[in-house]
């Protein structure tokens, strides 16, 4: 006769106060969100900041109201007459020294730069002082049939840069920088000369 088999008691209860597999599973699920959302957030964050930094463009400069003044100071400035469409100038200053030199700085519609440098100068000092460091190149001479300062320039290969230079007698200019040929001879194009101001006879 076989011994009667014990039978299973009731079910234990879980302790009061602990959660249960279900509940421990959605607030981990809860968790992961609220961590992957702050990340994501981050990201967007990151990006819009960065974007937001690479929109900043230079600052334009009033370069005609620059050189006016200069010239009323007693220094024969050239400059262009009008930029091209989307052209800006970014600088426009006096390099002091003896004699002082005018200087300007222009961003193309293609963000190629374009500098000029003009001064009461030997043509070569002009040169050698805009590009210290390196050897300019010289290559066939320029025209610019339409320029009003000068219809030749001769030209050099600095580098990747250009640099164009016109003896206009009593001073001398260079055109130089990272942009095409075909850009450098607009600007050259739109160039015009203005003459320093006398000084006043005293009364």
């Amino acid at each position: 006769m076989s011994e009667p088999r014990p039978t299973a008691g009731p079910t234990a209860a879980a302790p009061a106060g602990r959660p249960g597999r279900y509940e421990r599973s959605f607030s981990g699920l809860v968790a992961a969100m609220v961590v992957l959302v702050g990340v994501v957030l981050l990201i967007v964050g990151y990006r819009a900041l960065f974007r937001e930094e690479l929109e900043v463009g230079p600052t334009p400069v009033d370069y005609r109201e620059a050189g006016e003044a200069v010239a009323r100071a007693g220094i024969p400035v050239v400059l262009p007459s009008t930029l091209p469409s989307g052209w800006i100038a970014t600088s426009a200053e006096v390099e002091r020294g003896a004699p002082p030199v005018w200087r300007l700085g222009v961003l193309t519609d293609e963000e190629r730069f374009v500098g000029l440098r003009h001064g009461d100068v030997e043509p070569d000092e002009l040169l050698e002082s805009t590009y210290p460091d390196d050897e300019p190149v010289e290559v066939d001479p320029v025209e610019v049939a339409d320029a009003a300062v000068a219809t030749r320039w001769q030209a050099y290969e600095v580098g990747e840069d250009l640099a164009w230079v016109a003896d206009l007698g009593t001073t001398a200019v260079v055109v130089h920088g990272s942009a095409p040929a075909e850009d450098l001879a607009t600007f050259v194009e739109t160039l015009e000369e203005l003459p320093a101001a006398q000084a006043q006879p005293a009364g």
